[in-house]
């Protein structure tokens, strides 16, 4: 007897795979997420509350430096990212990513970059 009702609930679970199987192939794509806003809160504590009701990690502004940053994460701990170089600076009182893209070096106009 306990064979079958084992055997039986193998088939059952085996059919409403089958099932699911089906049905996720015929419906639609998965609407798109809705836009939090920027991952980001002035404070710890404000961090934290966003962190744990968006399920993502959020930076805490106050504790942003030039050469890192600490963030809340969902779970309740903090992360702290550190660089060995200067990744931002603070002009006029707000913090700017450093531009690293690669430009052309500047020449004043009239002078030759070109060696003689």
């Amino acid at each position: 007897m306990l064979v079958l009702a084992l055997t039986g609930g193998f088939a059952a679970a085996a059919n409403y795979e089958a099932q699911a199987e089906t049905e996720s192939v015929s419906t639609s794509a998965v609407p798109p997420a809705p836009d939090l806003g920027p991952a980001e809160a002035a404070n710890e504590s404000e961090a934290r509350i966003l962190a744990q009701m968006q399920g993502r990690r959020i930076e805490i502004l106050s504790r942003r430096t030039a050469t890192g940053g600490v963030w809340a994460d969902p779970e309740g701990s903090l992360t702290t990212e550190a660089y060995p170089a200067p990744i931002r600076v603070k002009e006029n009182g707000a913090w700017k990513d450093i531009d690293t893209t690669p430009s052309r070096r500047y020449s004043p106009a009239g002078s030759s970059s070109a060696p003689s």
